[in-house]
């Protein structure tokens, strides 16, 4: 069980259904998202759903090169920056992006609590997104790695 739980392809899928039962539970909440010059207002399990769409590939490439020699601290990172993306969207979502109101209720209604999300989200977006750049670079550089050093070798 323990060899099973640390390949890459399986703890990508824990990661995956973990985010879409926690998308799932939080249906109510949803994330305001600004892109340019339009406002969207997406709910968590939307973006858990977007998420998996994004993940589950990895998950498949990293089950059709398990044969293929690769890094295991390349497998660690890819891995770890995706859990670190799912845990500040989570944070961010919890404490300053989200408004859990009735649906149709004006956002300007709602009591944001006082808390000030805008004196960490900047930050904590950027970290965020140079993880999640550093991981998607470990993945590519891991699976180009293993193609080069070849096949893992069988029993002897």
């Amino acid at each position: 069980m323990k060899r099973f739980l640390s390949r890459p392809d399986i703890q990508l899928v824990l990661i995956v259904l973990c985010c879409l039962a926690a998308g799932a539970v939080a249906k109510h909440y949803a994330v305001d998202v600004h892109l340019h010059d339009t406002y969207y207002v997406l709910s968590l399990f939307s973006l858990a759903v977007i998420f998996a769409f994004l993940v589950m590939p990895e998950a498949g490439i990293y089950t059709l090169t398990a044969k293929f020699r690769q890094w295991r601290w390349l497998h660690i990172l890819h891995v770890a920056s995706l859990v670190w993306v799912a845990i500040s969207f989570g944070f961010y979502s919890y404490f300053g992006g989200s408004f859990n109101t009735e649906p149709g209720t004006p956002r300007i209604y709602y009591d944001l609590g006082g808390f000030s999300m805008l004196q960490v989200s900047g930050p904590l977006l950027v970290f965020t997104v140079l993880v999640f750049l550093a991981g998607q670079v470990g993945f590519l550089v891991n699976i180009i790695a293993g193609f080069y050093r070849g096949r893992k070798s069988g029993p002897r």
